[in-house]
């Protein structure tokens, strides 16, 4: 009955059950906005859903790093190639148009008035967001260190870090 390749709000359900690990929030952000709860709990009991759960976590430390990657494009790429396409007097052969490097574009105009408009991502928002995604990472592993830690103090009898 559940052979096939997840689609739609089940395969979103995955996505967020993989990524927040609650239900029925996942369900939610999904789309299952009704009985939120009643989806959940059915979903969950589904031999795809769980498969694919299981995928999407052992994918997801890939995805971040490529989410990081994209952020240092944003935030310290070259827009050299850009420029030479706002700057060109005519409209480049196609075949150059696809070796210039536009990663760092969000959006190319063509005005009624002729020349052309091109605006870039926020590179200040993009370093906000790495520096937010480092003290994340940051956090996480001096948390693991504390606990780490706390449990060889606690092997050895001594007293607990905290007050």
């Amino acid at each position: 009955m559940h052979g096939k390749k997840l689609v739609g709000r089940e395969a979103m359900f995955c996505r967020y059950l993989a990524m927040h690990g609650d239900p029925r929030q996942a369900a939610v952000l999904a789309g299952f906005k009704s009985d939120s709860r009643k989806a959940a709990a059915k979903l969950v009991t589904r031999a795809d859903i769980a498969r694919e759960c299981e995928k999407i976590s052992r994918e997801l430390p890939r995805l971040h790093l490529s989410a990081k990657r994209g952020l240092e494009r944003l935030a310290f790429g070259g827009v050299g190639d850009a420029l030479e396409l706002l700057y060109a007097d005519e409209m480049p052969e196609p075949t150059r148009l696809q070796c210039l490097d536009l990663f760092c574009v969000s959006e190319i105009k063509r005005p009624k008035g002729g020349g052309v408009e091109i605006k870039f991502f926020d590179r200040l928002k993009a370093l906000c967001l790495l520096l937010e995604h480092d003290g994340h990472e940051q956090a996480s592993g001096a948390a693991s260190l504390y606990r780490a830690l706390e449990a060889i103090a606690a092997s050895q009898g001594a007293d607990s870090f905290e007050d």
